[in-house]
């Protein structure tokens, strides 16, 4: 299935202006498409995050007949044990299409600079595409990651006083810290992701 949102030079200014993580923000995008299409139809398996997922956030008609399969294959016992999640492949399969694009956009100085100036990378997507990059952008990349920490950490601090004071106005800060730690919800760095509990990240 094709991504919704390219890495393209306005697909990162969309991440830098929502003040994400130009992955993360094309695969919240691509896991929307999954949900609205029929494509986890024939899924013998959901991880619990997905499962819940689909349950909540997919057209009612679509997730209904997803759940029927899915019992009629609890029936059949055609599904002893876990196997890979439909949504985590797919979304395994995007992460990695994704990284190659926003690599090779790196080399495009306009994008560079953008990036450097206002966008953030999350660590896990960060170590991975460092690999993709020439020493140059490497570079950048490092700078890029270490503005969003020195950023975070004072933002979480500032949070931190508030939130004794009895205030919890400006907690979107912990989402953003979230991400950029552990990725967005549904994006397993474990070597086994799929599993019958919640996805952790490391």
């Amino acid at each position: 299935m094709k991504a919704v949102r390219a890495i393209s030079y306005a697909g990162i200014a969309h991440a830098v202006e929502k003040n994400r993580c130009p992955v993360c923000n094309a695969l919240k995008d691509f896991e929307s498409s999954l949900l609205e299409s029929a494509g986890a139809r024939d899924a013998a398996y959901f991880c619990n995050y997905h499962g819940w997922l689909l349950a909540r956030a997919a057209r009612a008609d679509i997730a209904a007949e997803v759940f029927r399969n899915l019992l009629q294959l609890w029936k059949e016992a055609k599904t002893v044990a876990p196997v890979p999640c439909e949504f985590c492949r797919e979304v395994c399969e995007e992460e990695k299409a994704v990284l190659t694009e926003l690599a090779d956009q790196f080399s495009n100085s306009t994008v560079a600079e953008l990036m450097e100036e206002h966008g953030t990378v999350c660590l896990a997507h960060g170590i991975e595409l460092s690999a993709r990059l020439p020493a140059s952008s490497q570079n950048v990349l490092a700078r890029i990651v270490a503005r969003r920490y020195r950023e975070l950490d004072a933002y979480l601090a500032a949070f931190a006083k508030i939130a004794e004071a009895g205030h919890h106005v400006g907690g979107g800060v912990l989402g953003h810290a979230a991400e950029f730690l552990f990725s967005q919800r549904g994006i397993s760095h474990e070597e086994a992701p799929c599993s019958n509990r919640d996805l952790q990240k490391k």
